[in-house]
């Protein structure tokens, strides 16, 4: 049986499932991008109301993907970059895997999978693919973290990091460490509320999920999580009993270190940045509805911020001017880049 439930975790929880919704909308609204920065430069990854391209060093190119293709997930390895998505049709969904360079992309065989509901793949590379994780079950509801790694250009049986737990498991992320290891975030339901779990992959096998902080009763969502130069970050969502508010917190010997409030009331969606080495934190602000970038330092606080109305609930890439400013775009779109005028932070 799952634990009753207090009127304010009911409530936080529902304000989850609204902006979960709204998350899945803009995931597929025009103009939705991936970005990675590759040896060889800068790529872009863009959905649009015409199909899926790739944007490298001025050159665009449309991808030759089926209808109902939507790819998730984008990473650098050496001068080349992986891509894995969804592919869904009526003989159900299948896992969708492209490897390239530049504007080229070709693609690759994918793990085989049978399970009537695969969400959010997420590309593991370093110099080269080493695995793809996602998300697989039989419900919404039911869903088991699963990997596959790839040796020698083989893809090995998959396994099963977590099965499906007391609810949901959603919004995974991951990253291959310069050290070789591999580490995997998501939120799951554990009969109470949503926290943020995570698994690290030393060859091995993977260890058993555990929390990434201390125990709550409030929701933990939305997790991204980033290799950074020498640092290893994850961003998240944590309720406050009020409002939503930016988390951060930095991997470090197997653990994670204490969360810190990064992000103000009514910040949500959190994607971790690589800006020549310096990490960003792109996220949403409910009131008012802005895009918002914050700059972080040493020691993980927030340096600087720079916020703009918001145009579009498509999420935007960061991008350097040939000047060195930093702005946003929205590829896909005829919406015009918007430049970041950046102001010392202050807490909030």
């Amino acid at each position: 049986m799952r634990a009753p439930q207090t009127s304010a975790a009911i409530a936080a929880r529902g304000l989850l499932l609204a902006l979960l919704a709204l998350q899945a909308g803009a995931a597929a609204a025009r103009g939705e991008a991936l970005k990675t920065h590759t040896l060889a430069g800068d790529v872009v990854l863009v959905r649009s109301d015409g199909g899926s391209w790739l944007e490298s060093a001025g050159n665009r190119r449309l991808l030759a993907l089926d209808p109902g293709v939507e790819l998730t997930s984008l990473a650098a390895a050496g001068e080349g970059w992986y891509a894995a998505g969804v592919g869904r049709s009526e003989e159900g969904p299948r896992l969708v895997l492209l490897a390239g360079r530049g504007a080229t992309a070709r693609p690759l065989p994918a793990p085989a999978t049978s399970a009537p509901w695969i969400l959010s793949p997420v590309v593991l590379a370093r110099r080269d693919l080493e695995a793809v994780a996602w998300l697989e079950g039989e419900s919404y509801e039911r869903l088991a973290v699963k990997v596959a790694h790839r040796s020698e250009g083989r893809w090995q049986e998959a396994v099963t990091v977590a099965p499906p737990g007391a609810g949901s498991q959603l919004a995974l992320s991951g990253a291959a460490l310069p050290d070789g290891e591999l580490i995997l975030v998501w939120s799951a339901f554990d009969g109470e509320d949503d926290e943020i779990v995570f698994s690290r992959f030393r060859g091995r096998g993977w260890s058993a999920p555990a929390r990434l902080a201390e125990n709550n009763a409030v929701p933990d969502v939305t997790p991204h999580l980033r290799a950074i130069g020498d640092r290893v970050l994850v961003v998240w969502s944590r309720y406050d009993g009020n409002d939503y508010r930016i988390n951060l917190a930095r991997y470090r010997d197997g653990t994670f270190t204490p969360p810190r409030i990064i992000g103000g009331r009514g910040t949500v969606f959190p994607t971790l940045i690589d800006d020549r080495g310096t990490p960003l934190v792109l996220y949403k602000t409910a009131v008012p509805r802005h895009w918002t970038v914050a700059e972080l330092d040493a020691s993980g606080a927030v340096a600087r911020r720079a916020s703009v109305p918001r145009p579009s609930n498509a999420r935007p890439i960061v991008e350097r001017t040939s000047s060195g400013d930093l702005l946003l775009r929205w590829p896909g779109t005829d919406l015009a880049g918007v430049p970041l005028a950046f102001a010392p932070a202050t807490e909030r």
